[in-house]
């Protein structure tokens, strides 16, 4: 995996990037492409769009965590998986999704409000 500094105009200074190893052979079946990732790609990034990358900012957090780089500067929540089960940690990718860093499913995500009420026994 190489890693290189870009110039990011969104946080106007160089960022650290990782571009994901090439294929080693051509295939039949489709053989995924080597994606770009921003390693720095965090709450301050709100834009829609990575100026860097023309993608969208959530697909860069994906790629952020489901490489398995450092997500620390992305929110986590300790919630219930939907697609394993199990009170695991999520990565939030925007405001409606979540990725389980544990089985690697992308959840709907819905957050209570604070001021909700809450019920008690």
């Amino acid at each position: 995996m190489l890693v290189q500094h870009m110039y990011c105009s969104a946080r106007d200074r160089d960022v650290r990037v990782a571009f994901t190893d090439q294929p080693l052979y051509d295939a039949q079946a489709p053989v995924q492409d080597a994606e770009s990732v921003c390693l720095e790609i965090g709450e301050p990034c709100n834009g829609a769009i990575c100026p860097l990358f023309a993608v969208p900012v959530e697909t860069l957090r994906f790629r952020l965590a489901r490489e398995g780089f450092d997500t620390s500067l992305l929110r986590h929540l300790a919630a219930p998986c939907i697609g394993c089960g199990r009170t695991t940690d999520l990565v939030a990718l925007d405001q409606s999704h979540v990725y389980c860093t544990e089985c690697g499913s992308v959840n709907a995500w819905k957050p209570i409000p604070d001021d909700a009420p809450t019920f008690e026994d």
